[in-house]
């Protein structure tokens, strides 16, 4: 696109009120929705009220953006805890059933009037508490045993749990004296701590009754009464209570169906792996549902399914848009879609003036532009030409329509003025305004399809660096030019830093400071570190350097209490000679000769020491070890080294290669020859810790016969 082109954009992050791009802006601009809520993200129908999308229709879900409480979701695990049954059934990955799998005993007995069961997870834990109950639980699936076990001051009531994205649990509580209170636990670690307290709502009566994350991690404290909700750590600006209808935006989709139930409150509809998201309403008959308990309901094919979720239209009217000298020729509208469900459309109409509404001269609405939703996906940007006629000011007019889904608009642009290859026609193509309206658009078709591509050529200079490359994509081949192979599950900075290194050391590959390189390179990307931090790791020493031939006839001491050298001759490699070696004592080699072998034996070797708390498990190893035999010289044999955190004087006691503090050892008793990659084998009372199963336990972790007290079971 030409450079004089201008460009109106407008989206949530400026209030949907617009921003001029080029230019100061000359004239504010307003925004009149009937039935559609511009939100801080995305534009969208307004939700009907006492639909399934209404907080106060459907509380289990909070409108459709948070999971109940007894449930838990985490990639294809679908967990819910029956609060009668006292058990977590879990979903089978086969048959999609919900079936039980551990029991709670703990807990109090359960029953038609016991507490209701508030679940979540933690990394490999389930965290699991009662509803008004101080205590909380930390259950390893692993093993039928409760991990760890916390418990609030008795008179807190525990409303909700979320995860955070440091490891830990924050706990939602109340009591008589504080209407609402954030507990932080790391299980495992220490106590709960109270870290805030939570400021009262509108209503001084209301409790902060729920916990929400959003798609970005960000949690919510949420007040039911009031339908409001408070961002915890929010920026100064945005604080404070907000109408929940404000912030839905910012919640992903829920990997289950939650609807009211008129019997059972509420009730869990569980899609196919292979549903697309958002899932339709109503959920299709075939799809399994299941009462708060777990249990399968058959509902029948004339069951109501009550009021749809959104309203079925609104429209949206914003303007004026200014473009800043009269009787300019508005170009082209850009909307960028979020979302356009099948069933959902989309209309856009505009008008221009050279006088704003207020005055004589205002211009009719042009012919609607319409984009419907289908089941194929649906494209992310859809543009149309500016029919109305030449004007300063323009109105954009959108009319949304649904009902059982909604379509979601990011962002909508206008550029002005029109410019482009009619400019080169001979003026007697446009002699008049019917033939040039005609030739702009008929020219605009062909520009559009052109100009792409225009773009694509004249920005490819930048996919071809590792700093601006425009995803995993690109730098996967990138990557593939230096014979950097990528892991799947490296992050995009990673990546970046992958190719960087490739085209640094490319005419460098075999030589001591490449093989170094690479093997931090891979360091940092495991731990998500930038390969400057690990410094001189890992530690690599050429063999050859050791070769320091000590003589018979030469002095041993330089002088300063060193040794100039070792004292080895021909005898080196012991090899196997008739007359002079003893029986057994010797090795029968038939390479090389005898007088080469205090040079011969450290030639083309190297050995690369690693700590090995940055390689824990067999597959890290494993994989150091292909990047290791991927790297070094053809000629060369390497030898990896990993140095176990000790400190043994005249064994292990070299500061910068193979000596580390603080970190414990990594073993396993009696390790087989296949488990040594995961651990190497320790001996007690010499080199082995009993405690924590995990690297870096506390010294203090109670043993068995001491202070220790085994944990509940759990059938």
């Amino acid at each position: 696109m030409p450079a004089e082109v201008r460009r109106w954009w407008l989206a949530g992050k400026n209030g949907w009120g617009g921003t001029l791009r080029a230019g100061p802006q000359a004239l504010h601009v307003t925004v009149t929705a009937d039935g559609v809520r511009a939100g801080e993200r995305t534009m969208s129908l307004a939700r009907r009220p006492g639909g399934p999308a209404d907080p106060a229709a459907n509380p289990a879900s909070v409108g459709g953006v948070a999971l109940p409480r007894n449930v838990h979701a985490s990639g294809q695990e679908l967990l819910l805890a029956a609060r009668q049954r006292r058990r977590i059934l879990r979903r089978d990955p086969e048959s999609g059933e919900l079936r039980a799998w551990i029991g709670l005993e703990p807990l109090s007995p359960g029953g038609p009037g016991a507490p209701g069961v508030i679940l979540t997870g933690v990394g490999d834990l389930l965290i699991v508490a009662e509803e008004g109950r101080p205590r909380v639980l930390a259950l390893h699936p692993g093993v039928p045993l409760v991990f760890d076990a916390t418990a609030l001051p008795a008179d807190r009531r525990i409303r909700d749990l979320a995860p955070t994205a440091g490891g830990m649990v924050l706990i939602l509580a109340v009591s008589e004296a504080a209407a609402g209170e954030l507990w932080c636990w790391e299980p495992g670690a220490d106590a709960p701590r109270l870290t805030a307290t939570v400021p009262p709502a509108a209503d001084p009566a209301a409790e902060p009754s729920r916990l929400l994350v959003d798609g970005a991690g960000a949690i919510y404290v949420f007040d039911g009464a009031g339908a409001r909700a408070l961002e915890l750590g929010a920026r100064p600006e945005k604080e404070g209570w907000r109408p929940l209808a404000e912030l839905a935006d910012r919640f992903a989709p829920l990997p289950v169906v939650i609807e009211p139930d008129p019997e059972h409150g509420w009730r869990l509809r569980v899609a196919p792996a292979d549903a697309p998201r958002p899932y339709p309403w109503p959920a299709p008959p075939a799809w399994p549902a299941y009462d708060p308990e777990g249990r399968r309901l058959e509902l029948a094919p004339e069951a109501p399914v009550g009021p749809p979720p959104y309203l079925a239209s609104g429209s949206v009217e914003i303007g004026p848009l200014d473009g800043r000298v009269p009787r300019v020729v508005w170009d082209r509208l850009e909307l960028e879609l979020a979302a356009l469900p099948a069933g959902t459309a989309i209309e856009l109409r505009t008008r221009t003036a050279d006088a704003t509404a207020a005055e004589p001269g205002f211009a009719e609405w042009s012919a609607a532009h319409r984009v419907t939703g289908t089941t194929r996906r649906a494209p992310d940007r859809v543009d149309f030409a500016v029919l109305s006629p030449a004007g300063r000011y323009l109105w954009v007019e959108l009319r949304l329509e649904g009902g059982a889904a909604t379509p979601e608009l990011r962002s909508l642009s206008a550029a002005y003025p029109r410019r482009g290859m009619i400019d080169f026609l001979p003026l007697v193509h446009r002699e008049t305004d019917q033939d040039t309206r005609f030739l702009e658009r008929l020219v605009g078709a062909l520009e559009r399809t052109w100009d792409p591509l225009e773009n694509a050529v004249g920005e490819f200079h930048r996919e071809l660096r590792a700093e601006t490359a425009s995803g995993p994509a690109m730098l996967d081949y990138l990557g593939s030019w230096f014979d950097e192979p990528m892991d799947p599950e490296w992050s995009v900075p990673a990546r970046r830093h992958t190719v960087r290194h490739g085209g640094r050391y490319l005419f460098r590959r075999g030589t001591p400071s490449a093989v170094r390189a690479a093997l931090r390179l891979f360091l940092a990307n495991r731990w998500g570190l930038v390969p400057e931090s690990l410094g001189d790791t890992p530690f690599l020493w050429e063999h050859f350097r050791s070769r320091m031939p000590l003589h018979a006839a030469d002095t041993p001491d330089t002088g300063d209490g060193r040794t100039a050298g070792r004292l080895f001759g021909t005898e080196v490699l012991r090899r196997l000679r008739l007359g002079s070696s003893a029986l057994g004592e010797g090795t029968l080699r038939d390479l090389g000769s005898p007088e080469t072998d205090p040079v011969t034996v450290d030639a083309h070797r190297f050995s690369v020491f690693v700590p090995r708390a940055l390689i824990p498990g067999g597959d890290d190893i494993r994989a150091l070890r292909n990047v290791l035999a991927r790297e070094q010289p053809a000629q060369a044999a390497a030898e990896l080294v990993l140095v176990e955190p000790r400190l043994r004087v005249g064994l292990q006691a070299t500061l910068g290669v193979d000596t580390i503090l603080g970190v414990y050892p990594i073993a396993r008793l009696a390790a087989t020859p296949e488990q040594r990659d995961d651990a190497p084998p320790a001996r007690l009372d010499y080199d082995c810790l009993l405690g924590d199963t995990e690297p870096g336990a506390r010294p203090d972790t109670p043993a068995l016969g001491g202070d220790a007290a085994l944990p509940w079971r759990i059938t």
